[in-house]
């Protein structure tokens, strides 16, 4: 991809982790790329949500 990365540019990483033996699980970020490097925008608990 001729895509360059800059500051300022936004992207949501979503990793989907299969063969947990509990389904499917899935862990999403959006970050902010700044001067000083990436910033996590997503503001909930790191940790795993159980319904």
């Amino acid at each position: 991809s001729d895509l360059e990365i800059e500051t300022g540019m936004s992207f949501h990483i979503l990793s989907w982790l299969m063969g947990t033996g509990r389904g499917n699980d899935f862990v999403s970020n959006t970050v902010l790329l700044t001067d000083a490097g990436a910033e996590v925008l997503t503001r909930t608990p790191a940790g795993p949500i159980v319904r």
